[in-house]
């Protein structure tokens, strides 16, 4: 968290030791939304626990893993650091707001080593990770569409098999029930289709105003 002018502006952060990537097209799909739903919930009930007004700021997953780089015996330090920053760099998205991105990370020269950004040749902080609060509020309405609807699915008693491929994963290969479920008897897990950025935002509310 950090305050300025009164209130608090948030940030949710999962540490991961593997490679795990934020995806548009898991959030239309309703998958890997536990860090939104947390943000998210923040923003509406944290001002009655912080005591002041909440800014719901980004969330990022954090690479938590030692960093092996290839290099050379004559690779300067410089060389080397800007390697392991970039292994080491979050995935996420984060409110748009120099003063908050500058506040989740100080470094000498103003450089930017570990959030999902960068600095254009005019200094400037850029990059798609970046959302206004409008685009922000956009993604928790959709959120909040898909717990409604998720919640409904459990009150009336859903057991659909519904397992999902996207690339080279297959949800069943890492399924608990997988040997109870016998899916892969009945047919073909549903794929899963790419979806850019501005596809998302397009499916989630249409363009920016």
């Amino acid at each position: 968290g950090w305050e300025k002018d009164g209130k608090l502006y948030l940030r949710v952060v999962d540490y991961k030791t593997g490679r795990k990537s934020f995806d548009f097209t898991d959030i239309l799909n309703g998958i890997g939304l536990q860090m939104l739903i947390y943000l998210f919930a923040l923003g509406k009930g944290g001002e009655d626990y912080f005591h002041k007004p909440i800014v719901p700021s980004g969330v990022l997953y954090i690479p938590a893993r030692d960093v092996l780089i290839q290099g050379s015996r004559s690779m300067g330090e410089e060389e080397r650091v800007k390697k392991v920053s970039y292994e080491l760099r979050r995935k996420g998205v984060i409110l748009d707001d120099e003063a908050v991105l500058r506040a989740m990370e100080s470094s000498e020269g103003g450089e930017i080593h570990y959030l999902p950004v960068k600095l254009d040749k005019n200094g400037n902080i850029v990059g798609s990770a970046l959302l206004s609060a409008e685009k922000l509020g956009r993604l928790e309405r959709h959120v909040d569409t898909l717990l409604k609807k998720l919640t409904h699915e459990i009150y009336s008693g859903s057991t659909e098999l519904n397992p999902y491929r996207k690339g080279a994963y297959v949800s069943c290969d890492h399924c608990d029930y997988a040997a109870v479920c016998h899916f892969s008897d009945a047919g073909k897990p549903r794929k899963l289709e790419k979806v850019s950025d501005e596809r998302f935002w397009e499916l989630v509310g249409g363009e920016e105003r």
